[in-house]
């Protein structure tokens, strides 16, 4: 595309510091061809690093090209950052296999966090036990509450049936309109709506400090 060769070009007059690509970006040849000797990179961050692995819950086989053999020794890579906030142990041996990461450059942290609190129920009738959280202690409360859901119709029922039940809810997920997603946000974060049903396609990026459950 003019967009893509635009950026080419302005790739090989030095004028881009940072570049953000797809994995499968690095499918192109074109595109690996402008860089190694002639365009050398100093740092590749790879985000999302657990999609190297086939045992990731969200492999992709794209990811598989961002190897040491490719990064390092194609293109001349030293420097590497890869980061993942959804790792198995398995996961995280295999990218440290994939892009050749020396065992004393890991740095981890607790995936729970002393701010979080954390339960499991089991339920029989899901809409009904949901209704019964919301509108007792703690959540009575709370004044700002995400329910996640799996699927987007899942999310616009569940949503419909707290607006029926007068707990002031939207729903948020990625079929609806930008202009829409953008408005729920907007009204989410002035407080003008207390639930948000959604799927993970809500919260990334998301600046709202008193959302408590």
């Amino acid at each position: 595309s003019d967009e893509f060769h635009g950026t080419l070009r302005l790739l090989r007059a030095g004028e881009i510091k940072v570049l953000f690509v797809s994995p499968e970006r690095f499918l192109n040849e074109e595109f690996l061809q402008i860089f190694g000797d002639t365009l050398p990179i100093s740092l590749v961050v790879i985000d999302e690093a657990h999609c190297i692995s086939e045992w990731s819950h969200n492999f992709r086989p794209s990811y598989l090209r961002l190897r040491a053999s490719l990064l390092r020794r194609k293109l001349n890579i030293q420097c590497i950052l890869a980061m993942t906030a959804t790792a198995t142990t398995q996961t995280l041996q295999e990218i440290v296999n994939a892009l050749e990461i020396p065992s004393g450059n890991l740095i981890q942290t607790s995936q729970i966090r002393e701010n979080l609190k954390l339960s499991i129920s089991m339920s029989d009738n899901r809409l009904k036990d949901l209704m019964l959280l919301l509108k007792s202690p703690p959540f009575v409360n709370m004044r700002s509450i995400i329910v996640y859901c799996k699927f987007q119709t899942e999310t616009d029922y569940v949503c419909k049936h707290l607006c029926d039940n007068n707990i002031n809810a939207k729903s948020y997920h990625s079929g609806l309109l930008m202009k829409k997603r953008s408005r729920v946000q907007e009204l989410f974060c002035s407080n003008k709506i207390r639930v948000v049903v959604a799927t993970v396609a809500f919260g990334m990026g998301l600046d709202k400090s008193d959302v408590e459950g």
